[in-house]
């Protein structure tokens, strides 16, 4: 049975956690799209592109709270952060439930002191990105665990987690 997710989100990157991929699932995530060229085209690069700052959770069965293709949770996040990349899901270590880690980086308001003409950072700190760690179950309960990068993750960037027990070799 096949139908539409809420026709009045519009969303990039829907993603699954790794092993119910091909099976039934729950729930999907995805990044909202709120702007298309938006604030980017007063930077440099890139010229225009699709403007992430929110992941949202959708319904992918009828339950007791939601139906299908309902909105079961979104986090916004605050205004001048943007996604970075697509959500990466992974499951709890309890085997209950998913966490959900995103890559966000803060781009200043050009008007902002310390930007020059193509919005480049000039003090160093402007430009920062920051891990968020959000539990899947209660996305609008904002993140669980926050880390901040040492760099600035320039936006485009794609995620993929592997375990290290895959990469330690």
């Amino acid at each position: 049975d096949e139908r539409c997710l809420d026709p009045d989100v519009l969303v990039e990157f829907p993603i699954v956690e790794d092993s119910v991929v091909g099976k039934k699932a729950d729930a999907v995530y995805g990044l909202v799209t709120t702007s298309i060229g938006g604030p980017l085209l007063q930077f440099s690069t890139p010229q225009s592109a699709v403007l992430l700052d929110a992941v949202i959770k959708f319904a992918l069965e009828d339950g007791e709270v939601h139906s299908k293709g309902d909105v079961a949770g979104r986090y916004d996040l605050p205004v001048g952060w943007h996604m970075v990349s697509e959500p990466t899901v992974l499951s709890k270590t309890s085997g209950e439930g998913t966490y959900v880690l995103l890559l966000a980086t803060f781009v200043p308001p050009p008007e902002e002191e310390g930007i020059d003409h193509v919005g480049v950072a000039t003090d160093g700190i402007s430009l920062r990105t920051e891990l968020l760690v959000l539990d899947g179950d209660s996305l609008d309960g904002g993140p669980v665990a926050k880390v901040d990068l040492p760099s600035h993750v320039n936006y485009g960037l794609h995620s993929l987690f592997v375990e290290w027990e895959r990469i330690k070799d």
